[in-house]
């Protein structure tokens, strides 16, 4: 993948869209039907998508010790998306 391909040139996230999405891993949080690793790991994705740098390393940085190699590595390229914009 090229760099160019990362960028979203002149196109904003859905924010409303995306912020639906984060309300709804919330609720599968609270409703046990995903565990914290999964939670932090996909709503780092999610801010890293709308360009909220604060809260997409928030999250990544709230990986828990024991979660798997997978969801730590959409964390941190979450967060690598994130500074190299």
């Amino acid at each position: 993948m090229n760099l160019y391909e990362l960028q979203n040139p002149g196109k904003k996230a859905n924010s409303k869209m995306l912020q639906k999405m984060i309300d709804d891993k919330i609720r599968e949080l609270n409703e046990k039907l995903i565990d914290e690793s999964q939670f932090h790991s996909q709503l780092s994705s999610l801010y890293g998508a709308m360009y909220n740098s604060e809260a997409c390393k928030k999250h990544a940085g709230l990986m828990p010790g024991w979660s798997e190699a997978q969801e730590k590595t959409t964390a941190l390229i979450s967060v690598a998306r994130v500074l190299v914009f």
